[in-house]
């Protein structure tokens, strides 16, 4: 019996890396969808409901219990990784996982948790070597979860943003307008600015670097011609000048044609 209970909990932990990696595997989604439900739906709870459950009290009841406890881990589980900005297929997969496989590492065997089992029962558990792997596969996944949340929460720009703009002085495009730039990435960056007045370049501001929370406001001319023009800014970072990071425009209208007086 104790062999069996061992090669099930066995059976469960490599079925839960493998549907682990299918779903983290280029396949196609039709192929990796049922191996998603059963990190969902299945194996969390399965292997949680396990610690208070022998293996031969799985009724209809008990199966029902787990795929109950194995949502409700996945909305704690999406909560948390909400908190630190990973909510995404590798977080998911992850932290299911990782559950999945603590939970079977922790589950005591049939005899330890009648009492009788070797040393003392559950207190004296013998570790043998196929749950030592369950529970080095367990940490490591639950380990890999924690960095992988770690590095996206890091790399998390939602929030972290520059604004531009570029207004006229007064009521309409005339004479001047103000250029204004205002770093919100949370650290000192360096920007490059180029003005275009009509598509012909009139204007530059390189290497402007700002502090985090720091604004800074420049004039432009924007005075009126003969015919209708587009006065435009556009924005580098980081000496990156391959992309343009921001871009602002107006419009500025032609000069008011004087008065014909004919004879």
């Amino acid at each position: 019996m104790r062999s069996a209970e061992r090669l099930s909990r066995l059976a469960l932990g490599l079925l839960t890396v493998a549907c682990a990696a299918i779903v983290l595997s280029p396949a196609p989604p039709w192929a990796r969808a049922p191996f998603a439900l059963l990190l969902v739906l299945w194996l969390p709870g399965r292997s949680l409901i396990g610690l208070a459950l022998p293996a031969t009290a799985w009724d209809a009841e008990a199966r029902v219990i787990a795929v109950a406890l194995s949502l409700s881990l996945t909305v704690v589980t999406g909560l948390a990784l909400n908190v630190v900005g990973s909510l995404d297929a590798p977080g998911w997969v992850l932290s299911l996982a990782g559950i999945a496989i603590l939970g079977l590492a922790a589950t005591p065997s049939a005899a330890s948790r009648d009492g009788h089992g070797g040393r003392g029962g559950a207190a004296g558990r013998s570790w043998r070597i196929g749950d030592l792997a369950i529970l080095a596969i367990g940490l490591a996944m639950g380990g890999g979860a924690l960095v992988y949340a770690r590095e996206g929460a890091n790399a998390h720009d939602q929030y972290r943003y520059t604004e531009m703009w570029l207004l006229p002085v007064g009521r309409a495009p005339g004479s001047s307008a103000t250029l204004g730039l205002r770093n919100a990435e949370r650290i000192r960056t360096s920007y490059d600015i180029e003005v275009l007045d009509g598509g012909k370049l009139v204007d530059r501001w390189p290497r402007i670097a700002l502090d985090a929370g720091e604004t800074r406001t420049m004039p432009v001319n924007a005075t009126r011609g003969p015919v209708h023009r587009r006065l435009e800014a556009r924005l580098f970072k980081d000496g990156e000048r391959d992309r343009v990071y921001r871009q602002v425009w107006i419009d500025v209208p032609p000069e008011a044609n004087p008065t014909t007086v004919r004879d």
